[in-house]
């Protein structure tokens, strides 16, 4: 039985990250080497680099296309989330650890790097880089994935206690369901103090 591939290039622009579907399958954005938001429809012809004076580290489209969370291209602890219906309307959210132990002051996020939206479009599944000072003092740098809902700014920790030093991200969507446990899968990987 034969096959037929056929992969068409959409557009001329490097693209720094994975991009972002909507789940009709029409849309796409994504993010360009000069950490340039693009939005292209996925027959190529209505392509458009958006209008933001921001420069961008990654961005995830809601399933309906309305939203769009972004990360800006610097070390901070926020995710924007941009109304596309609205024009200019965003809103930030900053990053934190929930809980870290009720050691809050001893553990924060340095920064966000990969998002999606659950299927529903109701929160925003994400990594970050966080630092913990533990109690002898060292200093441990470790990534982990949480799940922001964008209605109130909750934020939680999608898989708790963890061995220390241990990395999780790089999270991914399934598509067809909400459930945490499938969303939230991806890299897992041991470190080490400083």
């Amino acid at each position: 039985m034969a096959c037929n591939i056929i992969v068409e290039q959409l557009t001329r622009n490097s693209v720094l990250n994975k991009p972002s579907v909507t789940s009709d399958g029409r849309t796409i954005y994504y993010i360009d080497h000069q950490y340039n938001p693009h939005r292209i429809s996925i027959d190529g012809q209505q392509a458009l680099q958006l209008d933001i004076h921001n420069r961008f580290w990654n961005v995830a489209i809601s399933p309906d296309g309305t939203k769009l969370a972004a990360i800006l291209n610097r070390l901070e602890p926020t995710i924007y989330v941009m109304d596309l219906e609205s024009a200019g309307a965003y809103k930030e959210y900053p990053l934190y650890v929930p809980d870290a132990n009720e050691n809050q002051e001893n553990c924060s996020v340095l920064f966000a790097d990969v998002l999606e939206w659950t299927a529903d479009g109701r929160h925003i599944i994400y990594d970050a880089l966080n630092k913990e000072l533990n109690a002898q003092g060292d200093t441990l740098e470790y990534w982990d994935i949480f799940r922001l809902q964008p209605d109130n700014g909750y934020i939680m920790q999608l898989i708790p206690d963890h061995p220390q030093g241990t990395h999780k991200g790089n999270p991914d969507r399934n598509p067809n369901t909400n459930d945490d446990t499938q969303n939230g899968a991806g890299e897992i990987t041991q470190s080490f103090s400083t």
